[in-house]
């Protein structure tokens, strides 16, 4: 049972490692995109309250993204399922210390 379990696990894991970062940069990209038409619609009460909608909605985007992961992170940790890793755009050199 813990196998499969492990298994499924381990699979869903995989896949969020190649989904979550480009959520997460598409996420970002929508913030700034976002950002930029908030700043823009500043003159039109209307338009000001749509674009604050939509940078809030990004920023709550952002956080679910990166709270999945942690959750996920947690769980694969704590049942022992395996090792893993936060998604990074860039591998950092080690030092060897």
């Amino acid at each position: 049972m813990w196998q499969n379990l492990s298994t499924v696990v381990n699979k869903f894991a995989a896949l969020g490692q190649k989904l979550i970062p480009l959520l997460a940069v598409i996420a970002f990209l929508l913030f700034i995109w976002g950002t930029a038409r908030f700043i823009r619609a500043s003159a039109n009460d209307k338009d000001f309250d749509e674009k604050k909608k939509f940078l809030v909605w990004s920023v709550v985007g952002m956080f679910v993204l990166v709270t999945i992961w942690g959750i996920i992170s947690f769980i694969s940790g704590e049942f022992e399922f395996g090792e893993i890793k936060i998604p990074q755009l860039f591998e950092t050199p080690r030092t060897g210390r």
